[in-house]
Parts: C-alpha cells; sequence; structure tokens
C-alpha cells in the first residue's frame, strides 16, 4: 500500500520487471483542495507526478477511496477521482468509510455514480474490508453487480453477442483491448443466482480476443492478456477457476474442452537472461487443436502445439507438443498415440 508521495528510482525499477503483482494507493479525493483538507499536506500535483513516472501498467492498480462525511462526499470529488483512476490506468477501486462509519444516503448514491462510470471502463469497485459495516459491504457488492454500466458491453465490443450473468468483470484500462469476432461470448456460464463468483477478463493495452463461435466461461475464470496479445478461440468450454495468461499469442480450435483448475500460459513472466543479455526464456505461443480435453489441473505451458482429438490427462504439465489423437499424462507430460505403445513428443 502507497499513498504516492515519494518517487524512488529504485521502486519504478522494481515495478518494471513486473515482479510486483498488486500496489494500492490511497487518495481519497479527487482534487487539490480536497486532498489538502483529507492529508492535511498540499501534495496533490506531486501525487499526480509520481502516478506518470511510475510504471504502474505492469502492475494490478487498486485505488482506495475512504468516505469522509462533509469532506469528499460530493459529485465533484467522485467524477474527479474516476477521471484520475481512468487515466493512470487504475483497475480497481476499493471503497471505505472513516472508522466503520455507516455510509450516509448521499455516500450511497455517490457510490451508485462510481460503479456506473466504472463499469464502462471495466474498471471493478469492490469494498475495502478495514472499516466498513456489513450492511455497508453488502451495498457495495448488489450494487456492482446489479446496477448497469452506462453503455452495455455489446456497445462496447465488437463481438457479435456478449452474455453474462453474476459478478463478470472486464478490465480495459487503456480502452484498446478488443474483443471481436463472429461468435458468442457466455460469461459466468452455470453461475448460482446470489453466488459471488467473478469471471474476470483482463485486456493490456492492444490486445486483443477473437471468438469465432462459441467462448463459454464458468465462474472464477480469470482470463489476462498482457499488451499487443492475442487469443483466438472457435467453440470452447472453459471451467471453473482456470486462469489464462497471455503475452504472446494463444490460439484454441474448436470443439475444445477446459476443465476446472487448469492453467495455460504462453510466458514465464519473468525475463532470464544470460552474460551477454540475451533472453533465455522468451515468450512463444500456444496452439491447441479442434476437440482436445484438457483435464482437471492441467498445466499447458509455452510453446506447445496440442494436435486435435488429443487428451491431456487431469493433472498434467504439458511442455512439449503432442502429436494428434494422442493422451499425454503425467509430470513432464508422457504421450500415447493411437493406444499403442509410449512415443516422444516432439
Amino acid at each position: 500500500m502507497s499513498n504516492m508521495t515519494i518517487y524512488k528510482e529504485k521502486f519504478a525499477e522494481f515495478l518494471n520487471t513486473g515482479r510486483l503483482t498488486y500496489i494500492q494507493v490511497s487518495l481519497d479525493s479527487g482534487t487539490r483542495e480536497t486532498y489538502a483538507k483529507v492529508k492535511g499536506v498540499d501534495l496533490f500535483d506531486k501525487v499526480m507526478d509520481n502516478f506518470k513516472r511510475y510504471p504502474l501498467h505492469k502492475t494490478f492498480l487498486d485505488l482506495k477511496y475512504i468516505f469522509l462525511e462533509g469532506y469528499n462526499d460530493n459529485e465533484i470529488d467522485i467524477d474527479a477521482f474516476f477521471n484520475i483512476a481512468k487515466e493512470v490506468g487504475c483497475k480497481q477501486i476499493s471503497l471505505s468509510s472513516n472508522l466503520a462509519k455507516p455510509f450516509t444516503p448521499k455516500m450511497r448514491e455517490l457510490t451508485i455514480r462510481l460503479i456506473k462510470k466504472a463499469k464502462r471502463h471495466n474498471i471493478y469497485v469492490t469494498e475495502n474490508n478495514a472499516y466498513l459495516t456489513l450492511d455497508d459491504k453488502r451495498f457495495i457488492r448488489n450494487a456492482y453487480m446489479t446496477t448497469p454500466a452506462e453503455t452495455s458491453l455489446k456497445a462496447q465490443y465488437g463481438v457479435k453477442k456478449i452474455t453474462t450473468s453474476g459478478d463478470v468483470v472486464i478490465q480495459n484500462p487503456q480502452n484498446s483491448g478488443k474483443i471481436e469476432g463472429d461468435g458468442e461470448i457466455i460469461l459466468n456460464a452455470d453461475a448460482i443466482p446470489g453466488l459471488k463468483s467473478q469471471c474476470l477478463i483482463c485486456l493490456g493495452k492492444d490486445s486483443k480476443i477473437v471468438v469465432n463461435e462459441k467462448l463459454s466461461v464458468k465462474s472464477s475464470t480469470k482470463i489476462e492478456l498482457f499488451e499487443g496479445a492475442k487469443l483466438e478461440v472457435g467453440s470452447t468450454k472453459i471451467g471453473e477457476g482456470v486462469k489464462i495468461c497471455s503475452k504472446n499469442c494463444i490460439t484454441i480450435g474448436k470443439g475444445v474442452e477446459i476443465f476446472d483448475n487448469c492453467y495455460i500460459a504462453d510466458s514465464d513472466f519473468y525475463v532470464l537472461k544470460n552474460k551477454k543479455d540475451k533472453q533465455l526464456n522468451p515468450d512463444a505461443p500456444i496452439v491447441i487443436g479442434d476437440n482436445v480435453k484438457i483435464g482437471h489441473n492441467a498445466i499447458i505451458l509455452k510453446g506447445v502445439e496440442i494436435g486435435e482429438n488429443s487428451i491431456v490427462a487431469p493433472g498434467s504439465v504439458v511442455y512439449k507438443s503432442i502429436p494428434a489423437n494422442s493422451f499425454a499424462q503425467g509430470n513432464p507430460a508422457k504421450t500415447k498415440k493411437n493406444s499403442a505403445k509410449k512415443s516422444s513428443t516432439k
């Protein structure tokens, strides 16, 4: 957690590595005047400058807003705060109150106002647990699930159809990520009404999801595309708790089923170099062919191609390519082709 009042070159360098996955900044205002009243110091301009200097796009940025009655519970500050959140690439806004004081009706109105704006730009609004009453926690959760965005997802993205249920979040902080194609997306498929089971899609700068037929994603699954990455799918069913991460390109064919809690990534998400400054572990695309079944808890790593009509056994770690009509199991991946004796992977 930070207040962003200090700039340190070492911390900026660390942020730039991408190894820090989450940072929360307590801002609590949208204007210089209110910031000085709330914080007791006039450092608003310095904080805004540090937002620009730090490479915050490399991490999950959470901006915190503590409601203080008579100080920042007004539309001017809320609107200005949201504009800051949008400009700095905020992915989540955490709301709280002052020392567990219940939200006033005005604060609840402002919460809904903020949620409408945030949903339009795919910024998640959640409760900060430390100083909120149970009623206010429920109010924020329910408000986020039921309050419509200022524009629909269908209007915002070019894909033919998007169907959502429950607590679905599409984050697109740079507003340059795309979801397109002639197909249909179903998010939080088979979600139980009233159950908080979030499906999260994170779109990095200039990233793209292309849906050619039908993509069905169950609850608690996360699809994260980093800058310039691409995910292209045919007709694909993705189970609960699956995580798909791409910094390069992942292509998934037709009739593919990815069962619960699988992990698919085309990058190690860190850079390993030799003494000549050459990267030893570059990102590499993943290709999953038609009619592939990937069992529970399986892991698919970068550079892998899985041939059509293949099966990946539950719990397998696949780091080598698999021919068509094969069965992969174990750690490392072992394959059997056409029910014959073991054959080596590519």
